[in-house]
């Protein structure tokens, strides 16, 4: 059994599984309400909503944690950030980044470019080149990391003008 507290915020409980029923079900008349702990029993879950009136963190987060001690004293808590979604933002630019997945991966992984790359290396974690391609000229590929000691590596694709780089992980 496990109770999850919401700091400085209240819940509504919206449906649980496992609980009342092997199928989402809403909670009895007497579960529901706001509260700022939710009792989670083994092998369930429970959907929570919550209401930020006035609460927005503007980048510092909310915490959330387990109040079984030994569940927190093993790190099971997380955080959130709520932003008001009335406050205008910035369109979404053009993604610049290289995407590659999966990662981490025991095999290859494919990579692809926001441009056509003419270099591909491969950095490992203490800065050594371990795999280098050249003559490319396409924007999606991929790269073996079979052969490869199990770590992170940096891919960095690179064009004439323009370069990224992008984190993968080896199994």
């Amino acid at each position: 059994m496990t109770c999850i507290m919401f700091l400085d915020q209240s819940s509504t409980i919206l449906s649980t599984i496992g609980r009342y029923s092997y199928a989402r079900a809403a909670p009895p008349a007497w579960e529901r309400g706001a509260k700022d702990v939710v009792l989670v029993d083994a092998g369930e879950s429970v959907r929570v909503i919550m209401r930020f009136d006035d609460f927005t963190t503007d980048g510092w987060p909310f915490m959330y944690h387990c109040h079984n001690l030994l569940h927190e004293d093993n790190m099971m808590m997380a955080q959130c950030i709520v932003v008001d979604p009335n406050v205008s933002t910035q369109a979404p630019r053009a993604s610049h980044a290289a995407v590659v997945f999966p990662s981490p991966t025991s095999g290859s992984a494919t990579y692809h470019a926001p441009f056509e790359v003419k270099e591909l290396l491969l950095v490992d974690h203490l800065g050594r080149t371990v795999v280098q391609r050249s003559g490319l000229a396409r924007s999606i590929g991929t790269i073996d990391l079979g052969s490869l000691p199990a770590g992170p590596y940096v891919l960095v694709l690179r064009s004439e003008d323009r370069q990224v780089r992008s984190m993968v992980v080896k199994e």
